[in-house]
């Protein structure tokens, strides 16, 4: 969302239980951020994706997994599907995005990307032993944060006896002559 009178960007990633999908949508978001992709209607009616769509998810891949990076950790060509855990662990990424990467990167071939496209992270931690890590990723993308800005803020205000440590009712932003 972005606030034209103040000239701010705010970008807000829902909870969700796949840690993965969460980094990737944010890195996603973050692309219409630095190309300043601003629309007032987020739907389109047309089938296609548009061409913004498309440059902010490949923003998001070479940001979250640099080609450059893969081949580094993949070393040997073709790689194994070992490499794939490695990768997704690693970068923090989905299978489907990490087996696009090596695929640009010659590390495997059409056929074996999309095979490694369909499996899930969970997949991937279970068969090479780093589930446990993966619930961890789960909890974390799951729990509920305040905004670090507006907390200390709200921080702030309280050190300098500016508002009170109780919550506030309902309405009383609009009503209280210093909000005005």
């Amino acid at each position: 969302m972005r606030d034209r009178a103040r000239g701010l960007v705010f970008i807000a990633v829902a909870r969700t239980r796949h840690p993965m999908r969460q980094r990737s949508t944010l890195a996603h978001e973050l692309a219409h951020v630095v190309f300043e992709d601003w629309t007032d209607d987020p739907h389109t009616s047309t089938a296609r994706r548009h061409r913004h769509e498309i440059r902010a998810d490949a923003f998001a891949r070479h940001l979250l997994v640099p080609v450059e990076g893969v081949r580094e950790v993949v070393g040997e060509h073709p790689a194994a599907v070992g490499a794939l855990s490695r990768i997704v662990q690693l970068f923090g990424v989905s299978p489907a995005m990490a087996a696009i990467a090596m695929h640009q990167g010659g590390c495997i071939d059409t056929e074996t990307k999309s095979t490694w496209m369909a499996t899930t992270t969970a997949e991937v931690a279970a068969r090479f032993g780093w589930i446990d890590h993966y619930e961890a990723l789960r909890a974390q993308s799951g729990t509920r944060r305040a905004p670090q800005r507006l907390l200390a803020r709200a921080i702030e205000g309280y050190v300098e006896n500016v508002v009170s440590a109780h919550p506030a009712p309902l309405g009383a932003a609009r009503t209280h002559p210093a909000c005005r």
